[in-house]
């Protein structure tokens, strides 16, 4: 199976899934914004070439998640939030990302999120209107993310 962060970004396929460093290519103690911003505008430019591609769709995941790691890296909050996410054990949600668009099979995956994904892959006029809803749910929050105490 194709495996994007692999192929495009360098990241080895032990390291799934991949933190917000690895998607930007950065150490965890990088704090200049500047060196954050480059990196965002180079792991996408590195990643944007394949959008007209048969993996086009990969490719937006993507670029989705190297935006959202930006975003929240950027802002020090967020990013402390998600560094003590980070800290935790793996079995309590420390594990980087919540999905894996290569969808290389994580185990004890919640079968709400599974249907949901398959009920998206099954009717993709509704993606575009979820995307934007659980974004707006997901940024519009004052902490990083209002289901993780911080």
């Amino acid at each position: 199976m194709f495996d994007p962060y692999q192929a495009w970004l360098g990241i080895p396929k032990e390291q799934r899934p991949p933190t917000y460093y690895q998607l930007l290519g950065i150490s965890p103690s990088e704090r200049e914004r500047k060196v954050i911003e480059e990196s965002i505008i180079r792991q996408t430019a590195r990643v944007r070439v394949f959008q007209s591609g048969p993996q086009a769709r990969l490719c937006s995941d993507v670029l989705n998640q190297i935006a959202e790691a930006g975003t929240i890296l950027l802002d020090p909050a967020k990013r402390k939030c998600y560094d003590e996410q980070l800290a935790q054990p793996a079995s309590v949600g420390g594990s980087g990302l919540p999905a894996n668009p290569a969808g290389s099979g994580t185990t004890g995956a919640n079968p709400w999120v599974v249907h949901v994904q398959q009920w998206l892959k099954n009717n993709p006029q509704w993606r575009k209107l979820v995307a934007f809803a659980v974004g707006m749910l997901f940024f519009s929050q004052d902490s990083c993310c209002s289901w993780w105490p911080c």
